[in-house]
């Protein structure tokens, strides 16, 4: 890894140039580790130092097999392999190197107390310890460190992507990472502008579900006791109610919503009233026709008479 840093510190007077350095940890809950180390420079940095050492000027084309050759006498690192990393080709993007893998199988192996362990010297700090432990929880003894060069890279406008990027089985207890992920597991720390040189996080193995099971618990035997005060005074009110019935009371009717008081219609506009007619004048009364006296009766003809008034047949 020294050798890797060297180099960087060799091209500090070049602009844009890309140099990763990524040190990648996920934690596994049956206290496994998995560790990826990446160490990979962009074309332009490759193409750049392959016409440093050629002393050629202007544009040259170099094959990828030249590129390789550079790579593997810049980026190859022993002490990684002699320490059981697997070694195996990184290519992603215009970024070209090594990535070095390794699996822990329990990392207690990696616990203790000891100075502080240097990621980025992973094949010479084998006597330091990774993490401290308090109990059950696991803490962090982890820093950061690069020659006072590579420091200041940023003023010098290289494109330096350092990162510390580890997953957790759990959520952390504390930490000062850079950004979390949205499930709160993955920790990532920027290095690029050496900001933060310690690593500092917490976590434990201890699943939280049982915490999750009490509170869970606890809320359920509040919902059921709620149940059961409602049910409770529901048979009360149904009992009063019966008992009501039985003394010939009658419960109480519930009140009637009162009905919305219906709009009042405008008031329609007066008619005009009409002009009164004029009287007509009375017709004079005509004086009433004298009455006539009245015949006097005749006296009724006896029998005889009218025998005698009679006409006699010849």
């Amino acid at each position: 890894m020294k050798k890797f840093l060297l180099l960087c510190c060799c091209v500090l007077i070049l602009s844009g140039c890309g140099i990763k350095a990524n040190y990648v940890s996920v934690i596994n809950k049956d206290k496994s580790m998995d560790i990826s180390i990446i160490m990979a420079y962009d074309d332009e940095f490759i193409e750049t130092m392959l016409s440093f050492e050629s002393g050629s000027e202007g544009d040259v084309e170099y094959t990828e097999e030249q590129k390789w050759q550079f790579i593997d006498e810049n980026v190859s690192e022993e002490n990684y392999e002699s320490e059981g990393f697997v070694k195996e080709r990184y290519e992603e993007g215009e970024y070209k190197g090594y990535s070095y893998t390794k699996r822990i199988d329990n990392i207690d192996t990696l616990t203790g107390i000891s100075e502080k362990y240097d990621i980025f010297e992973t094949g010479e700090n084998t006597e330091s310890k990774m993490f401290t432990k308090e109990g059950n929880k696991y803490i962090a003894n982890i820093e950061y460190k690069t020659n006072d060069e590579v420091e200041s890279g940023e003023s010098y406008n290289l494109d330096l992507d350092f990162k510390y990027i580890v997953t957790l089985p759990n959520k952390p207890i504390s930490h000062n990472a850079t950004s979390v992920s949205e499930d709160g597991k993955t920790l990532t720390w920027d290095l690029s502008n050496n900001a933060t040189t310690s690593i500092e996080y917490e976590f434990s193995f201890k699943n939280n579900m049982i915490l999750y099971l009490i509170i869970g618990g606890a809320v359920g035997i509040c919902a059921i006791g709620a149940v059961v005060i409602l049910i409770t005074n529901m048979k009360k009110n149904k009992n009063k109610d019966n008992f009501s019935d039985m003394n010939g009371e009658k419960p109480a009717q519930p009140v009637q919503p009162a009905q919305p008081v219906q709009p009042t219609q405008p008031a329609q506009p007066v008619q005009p009233v009409q002009s009164a007619q004029p009287v007509q004048p009375t017709q004079p009364v005509q004086p009433t026709q004298p009455v006539q006296p009245t015949q006097p009766v005749q006296p009724a003809q006896s029998v005889e008479d009218l025998m005698n008034s009679m006409p006699k047949d010849n």
